[in-house]
């Protein structure tokens, strides 16, 4: 017999195998359950559920998802974008990130990973401006803050 998508035992189920593959927060994890086609009242109900065990928890999993994406490294601009995506609320994501900004060199990080790159293209046989271009490009895609960027780049550049 298929288990019915209104069945809490399945749903559970469901859930833990969700939360097993990596954390969640509520938003998300009640679009999963609507597209898996359960109930509103069941998708509730296993809201409430996790909550109590707090395995559900926007603002851990908030934390969470931006040291890993810091690590990566990706810029403020980036996770607030991906925290938005997930359904954080924008309390919970502002306050965060401004803890986080006070201990996080984003300077550094995006020197750090500029070098890294510039070491990788430099060797082509594209011209300065284009190589130079393609740095910037790389870095603003990854959601750090076009000035940090610009700067940085023109020290690279000029540097080489």
């Amino acid at each position: 017999m298929k288990p019915q998508n209104n069945d809490l035992v399945y749903g559970r189920k469901y859930v833990f195998r969700l939360l097993s593959a990596r954390p969640r927060g509520e938003e998300e994890l009640r679009q999963r359950l609507a597209l898996k086609g359960f109930d509103p009242e069941i998708t509730e109900e296993l809201t409430n559920y996790f909550k109590k065990l707090n395995l559900i928890n926007d603002r851990e999993f908030a934390r969470a998802w931006i040291e890993n994406r810091l690590n990566k490294p990706l810029g403020f601009k980036a996770i607030i974008k991906e925290l938005r995506q997930k359904g954080i609320r924008e309390e919970i994501i502002a306050e965060l990130i401004e803890q986080k900004k006070a201990s996080f060199d984003e300077l550094t990080a995006v020197r750090e990973l500029a070098e890294k790159r510039w070491t990788r293209i430099k060797s082509s046989n594209k011209p300065k401006a284009s190589l130079k271009s393609q740095l910037y490009a790389y870095l603003v895609r990854r959601g750090f803050p076009s000035e940090i960027v610009c700067d940085t780049v023109n020290k690279i550049c000029a540097n080489a």
